[in-house]
């Protein structure tokens, strides 16, 4: 209000709106596009799939708390229309009913980055291992990356800039998730398969999680938890880049956010 005087400066608070300045994106079986509804600043955030938990008999508590997927969060700077391709993991399968020899499944992820199926057991009266959870990303091509691609020499067929690993399943005793050190990094973007138990006596081992390079399985006979995928954050999103392991329950998501414009 008031009088407009010439030769005056004035300033003023723009707020622009457009339907639905946040988008969420749960699982689905195939890629999810992002269209870009005006040039800005965008929020990009996904969470990764937990890991399956593990318990030595339907009788008995778990061993340990449910293992956690991991959060990646970066910035990006996007021309109106410009698209990105969303790819959201399953978690990883418990094993948690019955007696059984084969090992469950991990989660899915449509654009590759499941996460590792359980180890099988060697007897009926012995649990298999559970399945990792798989990774959640976000991706400048629809472009799948195919099981057992080693991306350390197909760099190439990798479009993904926002990763956040899917959490290792579960094991037994002082082999955690947390603590598990013989399942290292894989160069493929699916975690690894547990191993098998040696003898009759003994479990599956769990599976790696799902991520921008998949956990490796648990040893054979070991009865042991995988490793939790890696994450990661392209360098180009500079903007308040961030990544937490450890931190999401359930299902992988992704969240884009449109930021406010600077005033």
């Amino acid at each position: 209000p008031g009088e407009w005087k010439a030769g005056e400066h004035y300033r003023y608070n723009l707020l622009i709106e457009t339907d639905g300045k946040v988008w969420n994106y749960g699982i689905k079986s195939a890629m999810q596009e992002f269209s870009a509804p005006l040039d800005g600043n965008y929020r990009l955030e996904a969470w990764g799939g937990h890991g399956g938990r593990y318990r030595g008999d339907v009788d008995r508590p778990w061993h340990y708390d449910q293992p956690l997927g991991s959060y990646a969060r970066g910035c990006k700077a996007m021309v109106a229309n410009e698209k990105l391709y969303v790819c959201v993991g399953s978690k990883g399968t418990d094993k948690i009913t019955g007696w059984g020899v084969t090992g469950v499944a991990g989660g899915t992820n449509p654009g590759g980055g499941n996460g590792g199926k359980g180890g099988n057991s060697r007897s009926n009266g012995f649990f298999p291992g559970a399945g990792g959870g798989a990774a959640s990303d976000l991706r400048t091509a629809a472009t799948a990356i195919p099981a057992g691609t080693n991306l350390d020499t197909n760099p190439s067929i990798d479009t993904r800039i926002l990763v956040a690993g899917g959490a290792a399943a579960g094991g037994v005793g002082t082999d955690r998730a947390d603590l598990a050190t013989t399942a290292g990094f894989l160069t493929t973007a699916e975690g690894g398969t547990g191993g098998n138990g040696t003898s009759s006596t003994q479990e599956g081992s769990g599976g790696g999680g799902g991520g921008y390079r998949g956990g490796g399985g648990g040893a054979s006979g070991r009865r042991e938890a995988g490793r939790t995928g890696s994450s990661y954050v392209h360098p180009s999103l500079l903007t308040d880049p961030h990544i937490q392991e450890k931190v999401h329950c359930g299902d992988g998501q992704v969240r884009i956010l449109l930021l406010p414009p600077a005033i």
